[in-house]
């Protein structure tokens, strides 16, 4: 009987620390940069085709990646304590109201970060996985639509590993229903990124 309660105790740990972790990584990317940022405008004659051709797209050039962003988005670049790696988050420069539409890479040191924990996070938010690739790499897809208090947070996340460097690409917005337009853009916006 004990070490069924033991268990109990140890599996309540785990996931009490899991859900820290992940409440922690949303602060982090969710939380003005305090390290180095810039913000750049990107402007374009095409802002208003929902299907605009990459190439004309204004594009992020990361030390490893590159990758296309809705115009009229601005940049804003985190850098992570400890050589963990850095967040490059896209948002509109015109903020729609309560939606916080934003777009995301995430470039993280395989030595500290695993894709294990980063899938663990995912399944215990029970986000739906799908096996994808992105820029030739094999790549995990994860989705949910997450329930908040005046809305539902719809997020899509991109996982892939190469160079040793893990990659996530992300597409977070608060609305009730899906906006297919942005989800057109996200997948414009994953569709343009390489590893360089």
């Amino acid at each position: 009987m004990n070490g069924i309660r033991n268990k109990t105790i140890l599996i309540s740990i785990s996931f009490i620390t899991i859900l820290v972790l992940a409440g922690i990584a949303w602060g982090i990317l969710n939380s003005p940069s305090t390290n180095s940022s810039e913000n750049k405008i990107a402007t374009n004659k095409n802002a208003n085709s929902n299907t605009i051709p990459t190439n004309s797209l204004p594009t992020y050039r990361g030390d490893t990646y590159t990758v296309s962003y809705p115009t009229g988005w601005m940049t804003k670049k985190t850098t992570l304590d400890n050589d963990e790696g850095t967040i490059v988050t896209f948002s509109p420069e015109q903020v729609n109201a309560g939606q916080f539409e934003r777009m995301s890479v995430e470039t993280l040191n395989s030595q500290i970060t695993t894709i294990g924990t980063l899938t663990q996070m995912f399944t215990i938010l029970q986000y739906t996985q799908t096996n994808t690739t992105v820029a030739g790499i094999n790549a995990m897809k994860y989705t949910a639509i997450l329930p908040e208090q005046n809305s539902k947070l719809h997020s899509t996340a991109y996982v892939l590993q190469k160079n040793g460097k893990i990659y996530v690409l992300k597409l977070e917005y608060d609305q009730e229903e899906t906006n297919t337009s942005l989800e057109d853009q996200f997948n414009q916006f994953i569709a343009s990124f390489s590893v360089e």
